[in-house]
């Protein structure tokens, strides 16, 4: 499809590029959430998360959207880690893009599970049964599944260069 005009960017970042990164992110949480909600402690998304925003008890819708807003917003940052130089032509193939969405996971969950574990030393609703720092395998699945849907995804929807500007 022809498009007409320049090409709108937001933070050196463009439009397609930032809406890439939000679509993948979604797409990517609701894999990681499947693998949260069915194999990981059930209070995760039913009280860990809702309790963050100060939620009680079991709140399973309320644990879903933050999940997929969090997980939203961390396709918005790929995006942007992905538009350097050099990042763009890696991201933009199935293949290595599935690879640097699993690396940039990976380091999302370090982060997470560091903030994860400074939140239940404040006083959060999380299971007992979690422990911490919580880098289980059933972790790294569901981080690697986040990371090479959010990275295969990204790249499906189609780089700069795959398009035409009259």
């Amino acid at each position: 499809m022809a498009r007409f005009g320049t090409e709108r960017s937001i933070g050196g970042v463009s439009l397609h590029e930032w809406s890439k990164g939000a679509v993948g992110g979604f797409v990517g949480g609701i894999v990681f959430g499947l693998v949260i909600q069915f194999w990981m402690p059930e209070d995760v998304i039913l009280r860990a998360i809702p309790s963050l925003y100060g939620f009680s008890g079991p709140a399973p819708m309320i644990g879903w959207v933050f999940h997929l807003v969090h997980t939203t917003l961390f396709g918005l940052i790929y995006a942007k880690i992905v538009g350097y130089d050099g990042l763009t032509k890696f991201a933009n193939e199935p293949v290595t893009g599935a690879v640097a969405g699993a690396i940039y996971a990976y380091g999302l969950m370090v982060v997470i599970t560091v903030i994860f574990s400074l939140a239940i030393f404040a006083g959060i609703d999380v299971p007992e049964e979690l422990p911490l720092p919580y880098l289980g395998m059933i972790s790294y699945f569901g981080f690697t599944a986040f990371g090479a849907v959010l990275g295969v995804t990204y790249a499906f929807l189609g780089g700069e260069s795959d398009r035409k500007t009259l």
